[in-house]
């Protein structure tokens, strides 16, 4: 990309060869391709940023099956009533990043005792955010009950975790 990017004409032809392929593949329904290529849409990688197409190839790879794409709708929606739903896809098909992003939106519109099972799912995945926003919602009581116990499992879970990175 660099040497495209400076204009290098056999990294420009690579490049447009491998963007022509990707389009291939998404306009014959390949849900990883349509992901890519609106990946590659959205950020503007070797062409434009196109922000709505992008979001057509996520919804279509999304509709394929595509936790991905369904994560990046959810994240592409903001806080959005809409990016709860793009988002519980992701995370019902068990994508870890998905838990604690569920669980943030889900805080935002104030559904806290699902947002609790979100980050609680995201902690016993392995992942440290996960970790530190289920004890604290165990310490506080937001979702349930204050369960001081709970909180610290996690804290200490959370502390081991980051000291053995």
């Amino acid at each position: 990309m660099d040497a495209a990017a400076a204009g290098d004409p056999v990294a420009l032809r690579e490049l447009c060869a491998a963007l022509s392929g990707l389009m291939h593949c998404a306009d014959q329904g390949d849900r990883v391709a349509q992901r890519t290529l609106g990946s590659v849409l959205q950020h503007g990688v070797g062409t434009a940023p196109d922000p709505g197409r992008a979001t057509e190839l996520y919804r279509a790879a999304a509709a394929s099956g595509d936790a991905w794409a369904a994560y990046n709708l959810g994240v592409l929606a903001g806080r959005s009533a809409e990016s709860i739903e793009w988002l519980r896809l992701a995370a019902e098909a068990g994508l870890v990043p998905a838990f604690p992003a569920l669980g943030d939106r889900l805080s935002d519109h104030d559904l806290d005792e699902e947002a609790r099972q979100w980050y609680v799912r995201g902690a016993e995945a392995g992942d440290k955010g996960s970790m530190y926003a289920a004890a604290c919602r165990y310490r506080d009581g937001f979702g349930g009950p204050v369960d001081p116990v709970q909180a610290l499992r996690w804290y200490r879970r959370q502390a081991t975790r980051a000291s053995s990175s």
